[in-house]
């Protein structure tokens, strides 16, 4: 449900105002209202001056992760906003975009 989503969202700004928010998949970014930004992307809140980091999902469907540069990109991203952050090992598993779903 989209409003229970959009509710959820705002008591999690109130809650954590320094925190910073990676939400994964432009269904999740418009529950926060971010809708049109570009995904890979860092973004203020011009309110509350909170970051939010704006990745694509990480499911085996969306092919943006297989491409290094994006990856590289994403975690660079944490980093910045998150530092010391444990990010596990960069050539880790790969996405087989290969598979197709039915």
């Amino acid at each position: 449900d989209p409003a229970e989503g959009r509710a959820c969202a705002e008591l999690l700004n109130v809650e954590h105002p320094d925190a910073v928010f990676v939400l994964l998949g432009r269904k999740v970014q418009a529950a926060f209202g971010f809708t049109g930004y570009l995904q890979f992307t860092a973004q203020i809140a011009s309110i509350t001056g909170q970051t939010t980091i704006l990745l694509p999902h990480p499911s085996g469907r969306v092919t943006s992760w297989a491409n290094r540069a994006n990856v590289a990109r994403a975690r660079a991203l944490l980093l910045h906003a998150c530092p010391g952050l444990p990010l596990g090992e960069a050539d880790g598993p790969t996405i087989d975009t290969t598979r197709r779903t039915t």
